[in-house]
């Protein structure tokens, strides 16, 4: 169930404010910093890697080989041997990708 700022549930099948919608689904991504960029290492997709600064980190998949893109995303909660921003960075063409509501974050 998504809500809004002011609590009020959004149902995002309907015409709901995309603003609202946007920033319920991201909220919890708000204290992330992007730390590095890679366009380079896997052709038509891209990796974003990002980290609180308690040290949780969260990669970005976005992979652009269809006729639309796909976002994944991956942090320690479906990648437990990753414990580590470095580790999770170094690994991140082989790690496990999956949607951002099946994450633990």
């Amino acid at each position: 169930m998504l809500r809004n700022k002011s609590g009020q549930i959004i149902n995002p099948s309907t015409s709901e404010k995309q603003d609202d919608i946007i920033a319920a689904v991201s909220g919890n991504l708000k204290d992330y910093i992007l730390q590095e960029a890679d366009d380079y290492t896997t052709t038509n997709v891209n990796y974003l890697g990002k980290i609180k600064s308690d040290g949780t980190w969260l990669i970005v998949k976005i992979d652009s080989t269809g006729n639309f893109d796909t976002l994944r995303y991956a942090n320690v909660s479906n990648n437990g041997t990753l414990s580590t921003y470095a580790l999770a960075w170094a690994a991140r063409t082989t790690a496990t990708y999956g949607y951002l509501n099946t994450l633990t974050i």
